[in-house]
C-alpha cells in the first residue's frame, strides 16, 4: 500500500512538472505576452537559484521540471530562472535554505501526521498548504501545522511586500536584510 500511495503521489507531480513545462512554452514567447515570472534580480541571485537547484540531483533528489536552461528571446542574458519542481528530503540544501526564485520542493510523507512533524520542524514556518477532500483532515491540520500561512485546498497567499515576513518562527533572510534598524 505504501508504494501505491508513494507512485500516485510522484504521478501527481509529474503531472503537475507536466502543466507547467507547458505552462513555460506557452509562456515565454517574449515578456510583453507574460505575466508569469519576471527576472531574478540579478546574476548573483540567478547563479545562487541555479545552485541550489542542481544541489538537489547532487544530493540524491530528483528534478521534476526543470527551469535553469530557459531561454527568453531577446533577454539571452537575462537572469531568468523557469518554474522548477524538485523532489526532496528534509537534509538536502534545498529545503535548509531560502531558494528565492520559482522553485517549488515537494517533500513526501507517508502519513498526515508525519507531513506535520516535518512541517513543524521547518525552522521558518512561513506557510504551508494541504489539498484535500477530507474535512477531517484539513481540520487536523489547520488546528496542528505551525506556520505564519496555511492553505487549506489552495496555494497559499503572498504577502504584500509591505509585509515581506509571514512566518511564525525565525526571520527569513529577506526579512532581516529588509528590516529597518533603529
Amino acid at each position: 500500500m505504501w508504494n501505491e500511495r508513494k507512485v500516485s503521489r510522484l504521478t501527481a507531480v509529474s503531472n503537475k512538472a507536466q502543466t507547467c513545462e507547458n505552462f513555460i512554452i506557452s509562456g515565454f514567447p517574449n515578456l510583453t505576452q507574460t505575466k508569469n515570472s519576471g527576472p531574478l534580480i540579478s546574476p548573483a541571485a540567478k547563479q545562487r537559484v541555479v545552485g541550489l537547484i542542481s544541489s538537489v540531483e547532487e544530493e540524491g533528489g530528483r528534478i521534476h521540471l526543470d527551469g535553469r536552461n530557459i531561454t527568453v528571446p531577446g533577454y539571452e542574458n537575462g537572469n531568468f530562472v523557469g518554474p522548477t519542481i524538485v523532489e526532496a528530503v528534509t537534509t538536502m540544501r534545498a529545503y535548509k535554505e531560502e531558494i528565492f526564485g520559482p522553485v517549488l520542493v515537494a517533500i513526501m510523507a507517508d502519513t498526515l501526521d508525519d507531513a506535520l512533524a516535518i512541517i513543524n520542524s521547518n525552522r521558518y514556518g512561513n506557510g504551508t498548504a494541504i489539498f484535500t477532500q477530507s474535512g477531517a483532515t484539513a481540520r487536523k491540520f489547520e488546528k496542528e501545522v505551525e506556520v505564519g500561512q496555511i492553505g487549506i485546498n489552495v496555494p497559499i497567499p503572498v504577502p504584500l511586500p509591505m509585509f515581506s515576513w509571514s512566518g511564525n518562527k525565525v526571520p527569513s533572510r529577506a526579512f532581516l536584510n529588509s528590516t529597518p534598524r533603529f
